[in-house]
């Protein structure tokens, strides 16, 4: 069951940066008074209340949708912004929301809700969480008319860590995205975060500290995704004197960011305060994002995850589980070639139509795995057939099915190496 509720609400000028917002506290009569000259000159934006279920879990999770004002069912931006801890989706709104307006983008923005605290307020980039951000934006897409060339994503402090990892998995949902200080090492964090409620509520959502559960640290941990960002336009933001996400999390992400030669990432803008944005850097972050649109897909795809998904034109499921699936492809239009290294990879489907290489033409493939490998390649041509060889024989663990135009190809894990095998 979906229930959305339309709450058309009067703008207020925000007192902390000019930002048209939902405000809770009370305005002296004489202020009003004096602004409504101009309030009845400001056009009013919408904001839909959402209860939507979860494709993870079937929780209902509530969301917020501010509809511009100037929206009259044209194709406009969307911009999904992420709560940080403690917080809710009218908290991850808040500042966006009136320079979004502004432009005539629509703002989307989810309660995001953990796999063990029932609150919703500590979510630490669960998959649960991240489903949220994807429900929504499926509804939204489907309510509403979204430039879908036009989606980006930011979130600050835990909603910059999920930021950073749903924009990681999910790279072509997106046209890009901004994280502002999220911590990228969730482990790391836990043991600085000594002093609050902060080591509380992560074992809360986590069910104890890392030394009990290292993978889930690991997984909720943005660090470990920064290959995924090669082709994802993509900054941080980061506060010189935070002294709740130190500033080595945004310096480690970015170091780490770089050593697989991103094609579209703006290192780390810094400004010269804490765990905040000042007035001004939401709007900054909205014009950062609006350069871009979503990019072609890429040829050279590099992907590490902790569960089974699809990732621009493949799809994998793991060998073992709980463990990383890596994968580190070259699909090289000007040999003809595909070249691949994969670690824990039982399945793979790769959509050839989208690689951007010669299916008419015969095509080259190298594999290193250190597991059985059940290889399809769909997308081919249904009217030609398809055969394999290696060393110039045919490969007996090989199929084509002309009906789902699929080539199916069985790779044992000692069976790879630099010897190529020849598609036909």
């Amino acid at each position: 069951m979906l229930y959305m509720l339309p709450i058309a609400l009067v703008p207020l000028i925000s007192l902390t940066g000019g930002s048209l917002m939902r405000q809770r506290s009370f305005l002296p009569a004489i202020f009003i008074l004096a602004c409504s000259s101009l309030l009845s000159e400001l056009q009013a934006q919408t904001y839909h209340e959402l209860f939507l279920p979860s494709s993870y879990d079937g929780v209902v999770t509530r969301s917020v949708v501010m509809e511009p004002a100037s929206y009259q069912g044209q194709a406009v931006p969307l911009v999904i912004t992420l709560h940080g801890m403690g917080g809710n989706a009218w908290d991850g709104l808040r500042g966006y929301d009136g320079p979004a307006n502004a432009r005539g983008w629509l703002v989307a923005s989810p309660d995001t809700h953990g796999e063990m605290d029932p609150t919703g307020m500590n979510s630490l980039a669960a998959r649960a969480a991240q489903r949220d951000v994807l429900d929504l934006l499926e509804y939204v897409q489907t309510h509403w008319m979204v430039d879908s060339d036009r989606v980006y994503l930011t979130g600050g402090s835990m909603g910059g860590m999920a930021t950073t990892i749903i924009a990681a998995k999910f790279p072509d949902r997106f046209a890009a995205a901004a994280e502002w200080f999220g911590p990228s090492d969730l482990a790391a964090a836990y043991q600085e975060l000594w002093f609050g409620n902060f080591r509380p509520n992560m074992e809360a959502e986590i069910g104890g500290g890392p030394a009990q559960f290292p993978w889930e640290y690991e997984r909720r941990s943005s660090l470990f995704y920064a290959r995924n960002l090669r082709s994802l336009p993509f900054v941080i933001g980061q506060g010189r004197f935070d002294f709740i996400v130190l500033p080595h999390h945004s310096s480690d992400l970015a170091a780490e960011i770089e050593r697989f030669q991103p094609q579209h990432f703006a290192g780390i803008y810094w400004n010269n305060g804490a765990h905040f944005l000042f007035p001004g850097e939401h709007a900054m972050t909205l014009d950062w994002l609006g350069q871009f649109q979503r990019q072609p897909e890429p040829q050279v795809l590099a992907v590490q995850t902790d569960e089974d998904q699809a990732y621009y034109w493949l799809e994998l499921e793991g060998a073992a589980d709980p463990a990383w699936r890596i994968v580190n492809l070259a699909a090289r239009s000007f040999e003809n070639d595909l070249r691949m290294q994969l670690n824990n990879v039982r399945d793979l489907d790769l959509a050839m139509s989208r690689s951007g290489l010669d299916v008419q033409q015969d095509l080259e493939l190298v594999v290193f795995l250190d597991a059985d490998l059940n290889l399809e390649l769909t997308e081919l041509d249904p009217s030609r057939t398809y055969t394999v060889e290696r060393n110039g024989l045919p490969w007996p663990d090989s199929q084509w099915d002309p009906i789902s135009a699929t080539l199916r190809i069985g790779i044992r894990h000692d069976q790879g190496g630099p010897e190529p095998f020849l598609i036909r």
